[in-house]
């Protein structure tokens, strides 16, 4: 029976109890009032409980005549009109019609021409095709500079070196007038380009460096001051690029322009430094640049060997007092600052010392390093400390022990010890992680296996060959039964099956590595050894299950 059957036989019910009332009431003389039933409304039908889905918006469709006609169409027909003033220009040469001092004010008059062009189709709302003329204007201007200086000899070098710097200074007024960061890059990569269009007899490393070096800063400030993303990157990494480019001009050291390499990179990064954490930018990845460039400035400041040590030390320590004053003010760059901090103490102790207390040096440092990024949760800090730690443990294998008391069994000692207390703070912080993390107790067990062979072939030098394989056969035997006994202590079953697969690495090495070059009568003391070893870790095993 459906609802509205219901609500029809409620109507009639209502009704006939309204006829009832209205009889009893003549029986007993109470007049009656008129009735004042009320409709019953139609009950509404129950909603479904299932949650309406969103209607998909319609795909916008894409405007081709739009992309192609005024975006694309300007772009590829600037080109080929381009093309074709060149051809016609090199039929007008061939001929003889166009002459040097010619053909360069032509190019300035096309300049012009497309920069008034430009700024034409900008007023009337085509910025398509205004930013390609403008950009197309200043290319021109720079080439024809280059054409006038390089080809003909028409301009001296200070002349065109000035001329350029114009072009592109009217580049980047006209970029930052039009908000057009397409410009501005192509601006930046004329503006980087100069240098290397000026011819020089005695090429002067301060000019070109501070130059490189001013242009790059400027661009950076332009790119924060007016948020050109992609211009950052752009200044920053052409700046590298334009130096490396320039040590192609000769030998570049100490003695040779070391000191304008070394001063315009330490500008730069100081520059750097300023614009990103002075001005407090929140770019996470823009910050983290600042770092990179840490790492380029000292690379440049070693590979010209330009008092290496000192600068690392000077900037290591300012580094190390900002990091301080950024975690208690909680600022957001400490995380970088502390990094290269980190970076330049490592490069520092590499330069002051050397064998196995550098091997030491760079684990104490490596641990301690790992350990500030865990506790603030820093990944660059990590990874910054992990290098510096993987290096100290590298050196520290590469080495033999010369004593049981030197610096490499300590080194060693250190190794194991720092390895596994990594492993506890990295548990407690990442407990999600915990299998993972497992592979370092695997590392540290091998490690441990590694220690205690070195110092048993040290300790055992005196003896002849077949005691020394018996004994470190016997030392390695005594390894797996103390990791088993641990892992019955603890009541870890992994650590008990990690006994006896060392237990097993035993065996394997007394057959492939003692035995062909052993007695017999050795032979026999090993095996019945190592069997009774078996043996007896079996009934150990044994009485645990049965405990348990």
């Amino acid at each position: 029976m459906d609802i509205q059957n219901k609500i029809k036989q409620l109507e009639d019910r209502i009704n006939g109890l309204q006829n009832e009332v209205d009889y009893l009431k003549r029986k007993v003389g109470v007049p009656i009032d008129e009735p004042a039933i009320q409709p019953v409304r139609a009950a509404q039908p129950a909603r479904s409980s299932q949650p309406i889905e969103p209607e998909t918006p319609a795909k916008r469709e894409v405007d081709w005549e739009h992309l192609i006609a005024r975006v694309w169409l300007p772009r590829i027909f600037v080109v080929v009109l381009l093309i074709g003033v060149l051809w016609g220009f090199g039929a007008a040469v061939s001929a003889g019609i166009i002459t040097e001092p010619v053909r360069c004010l032509l190019g300035v008059a096309a300049a012009g021409l497309l920069l008034w062009q430009g700024e034409r189709q900008m007023r009337k709302n085509r910025p398509a095709l205004g930013q390609v003329l403008l950009g197309a204007s200043v290319s021109i201007s720079m080439l024809t500079i280059f054409a006038a200086h390089m080809l003909y000899g028409l301009l001296p070098s200070a002349l065109a070196f000035g001329l350029n710097i114009l072009a592109i200074a009217a580049g980047v007024w006209i970029s930052i007038r039009h908000k057009s960061e397409a410009m501005m890059i192509l601006s930046a990569l004329g503006g980087f380009l100069v240098p290397f269009l000026v011819v020089s007899d005695i090429p002067n490393f301060w000019v070109f460096t501070m130059y490189e070096a001013v242009f790059s800063i400027t661009l950076l400030y332009v790119s924060v001051k007016y948020r050109f993303d992609k211009l950052f990157y752009v200044a920053f990494s052409l700046l590298h690029l334009s130096l490396l480019v320039g040590t192609a001009e000769g030998t570049v050291d100490r003695d040779h322009g070391g000191a304008a390499f070394a001063a315009a990179v330490s500008l730069h990064h100081l520059a750097l430094f300023a614009l990103l954490v002075m001005r407090k930018t929140k770019e996470t990845s823009q910050i983290a640049l600042l770092f990179v460039s840490f790492s380029l400035t000292c690379g440049w400041v070693k590979l010209i060997d330009y008092y290496f040590e000192q600068f690392v030390l000077i900037l290591g320590a300012a580094y190390l007092l900002w990091t301080i004053m950024a975690v208690m003010r909680d600022r957001a760059e400490k995380f970088v600052t502390m990094s290269a901090a980190t970076l330049s103490l490592f490069l520092w102790i590499n330069e002051i010392t050397d064998g196995p207390a550098a091997g030491l040096m760079f684990i104490v440092q490596g641990f301690l390093a790992v350990a500030i990024g865990i506790r603030f949760k820093s990944k660059l800090q990590q990874i910054t400390g992990s290098i510096v730690y993987i290096t100290g443990a590298l050196s520290t294998l590469s080495r033999v022990l010369d004593g049981f008391f030197s610096m490499e069994s300590l080194s060693g000692l250190l190794l194991i010890v720092t390895l596994y207390a990594l492993y506890e703070l990295l548990k407690r912080a990442y407990p999600e992680k915990a299998v993972q993390l497992q592979r370092l107790l695997w590392l540290d067990s091998l490690l441990t296996l590694w220690f205690i062979t070195l110092l048993t072939r040290t300790l055992t030098g005196d003896l002849s060959y077949e005691m020394q394989h018996l004994v470190i056969s016997f030392v390695w035997a005594a390894y797996a039964i103390a990791i088993m006994v641990l892992g019955l202590w603890a009541n870890r079953k992994k650590v008990r099956l990690a006994g006896i697969l060392f237990l097993f690495i035993t065996l394997l090495k007394i057959i492939f590595v003692d035995l062909p070059d052993v007695s017999v009568a050795v032979r026999a003391v090993l095996f019945i050894v190592l069997g009774c070893i078996g043996i007896l870790v079996s009934r150990l095993s044994y009485r645990k299950n049965k405990a348990e």
